[in-house]
């Protein structure tokens, strides 16, 4: 090693000596590399830097003046953020130090104080505020771009036109529709009917549903249910209304009754009273009103049908539509009709 520093030594002197410009190798017999002025080579020893205290980025200290290209270990924690310095390698570029982060980044892993480095997985945190597109975040996170627009995109499965940002209790934010948004459910053109096959109450599709994305609504919806058939019983023209009765209620399935969460009242159906005066119809119901109700994902409702009836003879064999059969006029237009709608508004 004393020959090898010797012989160093010698060469530099030399050098410097007699302004002679050339290439030198140490650790080896061999050339050096042609684009390196000094070749080292060991598979045991490395270059040691010189060690030394800076003050800040921006100080040249210990140095006399900035010198672009200078390479130093700095030994000291020292200065002000943003332009303190801490232990590792810094080069100079001419106007301030400039740490070399191989293992250090701006950012911490969470819980602790353990720099992020090359950890691509796990959860990062800082302390200070970022920007961007600015150079002087005021808050934790600044985006400013300018005159442009869309310079935020958060994309979760719950993002849609028209949709706002909205926050929970916890402050975790999903895009919401803006309460008051109106949404239409879809009303077939033509009556439906249905053909029971017991003398009881029935409950059947009336053929109208509304799609509704996730949160609260009032769902408003109005129809007109008849019954007909020769087992049916006339409606009395005083006294109780023995011709039974009828309600709205609605079902996640269009197949059998599943109920969707509810909200506000807990309104889980609608009565609806008789269309005309009873001596006009055998069993002719019509109105409606609201249910409140509480989607947790987009949903899809299907307007059903509840009809108790009374019947003045039962020995006729069901499902026979002439004994006994349901209808909900639902795009039945008349003289002031539609008499069928279902539409939602956000709450």
């Amino acid at each position: 090693m004393k020959k090898i520093f010797l012989s160093l030594s010698i060469l530099l002197a030399a050098a410097f000596t007699t302004g002679v410009n050339a290439q030198m190798s140490v650790g080896t017999s061999a050339a050096p590399n042609a684009n390196a002025v000094l070749d080292l080579v060991s598979s045991n020893q490395g270059l040691l830097l010189p060690r030394v205290a800076l003050t800040s980025t921006t100080s040249a200290s210990p140095l006399s003046t900035h010198v672009a290209g200078m390479h130093v270990y700095n030994t000291a924690t020292a200065g002000t953020s943003p332009n303190n310095v801490t232990p590792g390698e810094y080069y100079n570029d001419g106007t301030k130090w400039v740490r070399i982060n191989e293992a250090n980044t701006e950012w911490y892993l969470s819980s602790g104080t353990v720099d992020a480095g090359n950890n691509k997985a796990g959860s990062i945190y800082r302390t200070g505020n970022v920007g961007i597109g600015t150079t002087s975040p005021g808050t934790k996170l600044e985006i400013n771009n300018g005159t442009t627009n869309g310079a935020v995109k958060i994309v979760d499965g719950t993002q849609g036109a028209g949709k706002v940002l909205t926050s929970d209790a916890n402050g975790v934010g999903t895009w919401q529709v803006p309460a008051g948004t109106i949404i239409t459910g879809v009303v077939p053109s033509t009556v439906t009917n249905f053909i029971p096959t017991t003398y009881s109450p029935q409950t059947f599709y009336t053929g109208t549903y509304i799609t509704l994305p996730a949160g609260e609504w009032r769902i408003d919806m109005l129809a007109w249910i008849e019954a007909s058939g020769t087992a049916v019983e006339p409606i009395p023209t005083t006294g109780i209304n023995n011709g039974g009765f009828a309600s709205l209620l609605l079902s996640k399935s269009n197949t059998v009754i599943t109920p969707p969460a509810f909200a506000a009242a807990n309104i889980k159906s609608v009565i609806i009273p008789n269309l005309y005066t009873q001596s006009l119809a055998l069993y002719s119901k019509y109105g409606g009103g609201a249910i409140f109700v509480d989607l947790s994902t987009t949903t899809t409702l299907y307007l059903w049908a509840y009809a108790a009836v009374g019947f003045k003879s039962t020995t006729a064999t069901l499902p026979d539509k002439n004994a006994f059969q349901l209808f909900s006029r639902n795009g039945d237009v008349g003289a002031y009709g539609p008499y069928t709608y279902i539409v939602a508004t956000k709450i």
